[in-house]
């Protein structure tokens, strides 16, 4: 599996998704990840990173989260791909139950929990997201020829273009699942919402 992952002036909280990556119960052979950063402080944090894990890090002009999947997904090297955000955190067992699942479907879709770090963010979580956790892009695994069926993802949106995408997804002919239990995990709200 290639791990694909945009980045944004997120190199405290790529490091933390990078260690959870590093620690799973099975690995990925590639992680891919395509930084559309204002600054270029992301490859101090890949120097950390030795190990038999390939790591593509490819630097973007700035790119709206679509665009920045794609380009991922023509880096990507193996026969399947999964997408993760640099502030989403993966359980440890998320690529080799994700495998499991997807002897029985073809697409296996993140379910992500929204917890805050400190008081305020936790309390926000709540209030908007409940205990419940979400379908989402972020912890989703699919063969690339299954990719290549659905299409790219929408690249001149801001945001939303991952529900464009799992709606495609929902009306073609493939099978999906979305576990009930989190595979990853997203604790850092915008500071702005904070």
């Amino acid at each position: 599996v290639s791990v694909i992952i945009p980045v944004f002036n997120n190199a405290r909280s790529l490091k933390h998704v990078l260690d959870e990556i590093w620690n799973q119960t099975v690995k990925p052979k590639q992680i891919v990840i395509i930084d559309s950063s204002d600054f270029d402080n992301i490859n101090a944090t890949l120097a950390n990173f030795n190990d038999d894990i390939e790591i593509v890090h490819k630097k973007v002009k700035k790119s709206y989260p679509g665009r920045a999947r794609n380009i991922g997904t023509q880096c990507a090297t193996e026969d399947c791909i999964a997408f993760l955000d640099s502030k989403t955190v993966p359980t440890k067992d998320w690529l080799e139950n994700s495998f499991k699942m997807l002897k029985d479907y073809d697409v296996i879709f993140g379910s992500v929990s929204y917890r805050g770090a400190g008081v305020i963010e936790k309390l926000i979580c709540a209030s908007i997201y409940g205990e419940n956790n979400l379908e989402h892009i972020s912890g989703t695994l699919i063969s690339k020829n299954n990719f290549h069926k659905i299409g790219i993802f929408n690249e001149s949106t801001r945001a939303g273009e991952d529900v464009d995408w799992r709606d495609r997804i929902k009306n073609s002919n493939l099978s999906f699942f979305t576990p009930n239990r989190a595979n990853s995990v997203y604790s850092e709200i915008s500071s702005n919402l904070a």
